[in-house]
């Protein structure tokens, strides 16, 4: 009880802070409490009783799947990709997404991705807002659309 007691002891660090007007980030001072997460070891035990792999999500291959050159201005002849993506703007939210080869036209796919899309939505929602450019005029898209109502 007493080596319990004398590690108790020694592991309570006080933590010194002050704050100004100045140098308020957008992390709110998370810096602090992160520290503090440090000299208290609490990292490394969450660390040990949740074990996880760190990966780089900033780097890629050079083979990435299913890019191919397409139009890309400001690195000509580079791979891409030209997605597909759908926005629930009220929310913020990416709803879904196709990525196509690069090389791939603006409406090719299209209907069938809106179908993919609306065979997802829950059933109560009745009205769509769709919004695309002059790319997308295609009879089959307007076919769906109508179909849609």
């Amino acid at each position: 009880m007493k080596n319990t007691k004398k590690k108790l002891i020694n592991q309570s660090l006080v933590v010194k802070s002050s704050f100004t007007g100045s140098n308020i980030t957008k992390y709110s001072g998370l810096n602090i409490v992160a520290k503090y997460m440090n000299r208290q070891n609490i990292v490394k035990i969450f660390g040990k009783s949740f074990p996880t792999v760190w990966y780089n999500a900033t780097k890629f291959g050079v083979n990435q799947e299913g890019a191919e050159r397409g139009f890309n201005t400001t690195k000509k002849g580079a791979k891409s990709y030209h997605p597909l993506l759908i926005f629930v703007s009220e929310m913020k939210l990416l709803y879904h997404i196709w990525f196509r080869t690069g090389s791939a036209y603006t409406a090719n796919g299209i209907v069938d991705f809106l179908k993919e899309v609306k065979a997802s939505l829950p059933k109560n929602i009745t009205k769509v807002f769709f919004r695309a450019d002059s790319g997308f005029f295609s009879g089959g898209l307007f076919d769906l659309l109508e179909s849609l109502n």
